[in-house]
Parts: structure tokens; sequence; C-alpha cells
């Protein structure tokens, strides 16, 4: 799979040569090692945090409460300012 449809600047097709004892060519594209370059990538993941594997991403949450703390430990729960809140200015 090309890359060069996904950049939003045309870029040149050409190989970038680097002049040294011995040649050094690059180019930004990585079909022909690409399943080599995911294997290190992935390797990189596994040896440091991979989200995928780290995270269940099926579990609920509430995006106002995400620790799921309850309203007692909120320092001014129980007071006369807190009985005068309504739902919609109580802190989340």
């Amino acid at each position: 799979m090309s890359t060069h449809e996904l950049y939003t600047r045309p870029v040149d097709r050409s190989t970038w040569d680097v002049p040294v004892t011995g040649d050094a060519r690059f180019t930004w594209e990585y079909d022909d090692g690409r399943d080599k370059l995911l294997a290190l990538y992935q390797k990189g993941k596994d040896k440091q945090w991979d989200s995928v594997k780290r995270i269940d991403w099926d579990l609920e949450v509430d995006p106002y409460n995400v620790l799921g703390t309850p309203d007692s430990i909120i320092a001014i729960h129980g007071t006369p300012l807190w009985e005068r809140m309504d739902e919609e200015q109580r802190p989340q």
C-alpha cells in the first residue's frame, strides 16, 4: 500500500541518495519491509505500554465521574450549600 496519496502536499517519488563510502538510499515507501516495520513497532509497544492490550475499551465509564467516586467524599457534601444546589450545580 503506497502512502503517497495520504500526504496533503505532493511528495517527490524519487529516492534521496546520500553519498558516503557506501551509498545510503532513503525512500519513504515501506511496502517491502512493512511486516518487519510493524513487528518492530509492536515489539516497542509490548516492551512499554499498549492501550490495545491494557485498556478494556468495552467498559462503560461515566464521563462526568470517571473514577466512580461517591458524593460523600466531596468536601462540601452534606453542608447547607450542598443542599441548596441542584444536580446540575453540584460538582461532578
